[in-house]
């Protein structure tokens, strides 16, 4: 069985890869671009565009959630009304925003 789910997978693989051409990969965060406190402070940034005070200790608090169980903690901490799915949502919609008009590249 293992070996039928390899061969799929080798041939799934295969028809992606074009053999012709060269795959490149970029780290982008914080070593293309500037991104490092955006994510720091993504959480607090979020909560603030939703005219919500986040607590001091914000950063700490949320540091080892998951993004699902963060957008609980905003949701019953902030009294969010949107659902968790639509505030995850919004969190990532709110840093691909941040991508694509105000984080900078790096210098050098």
């Amino acid at each position: 069985m293992s070996q039928i789910i390899k061969e799929q997978h080798n041939e799934q693989i295969n028809h992606i890869i074009d053999k012709n051409k060269k795959l490149l990969i970029f780290d982008m965060d914080g070593t293309l671009l500037d991104s490092m406190g955006f994510w720091q402070n993504l959480g607090r940034r979020y909560l603030e565009s939703k005219g919500k005070a986040p607590e001091n200790n914000l950063e700490k608090i949320i540091e080892s959630m998951t993004l699902k169980e963060s957008a609980s903690y905003f949701k019953t901490k902030y009294n969010l009304e949107e659902d968790v799915e639509t505030i995850i949502k919004q969190v990532l919609d709110f840093i691909e925003d941040k991508y694509l008009n105000e984080i900078p590249l790096k210098k050098g």
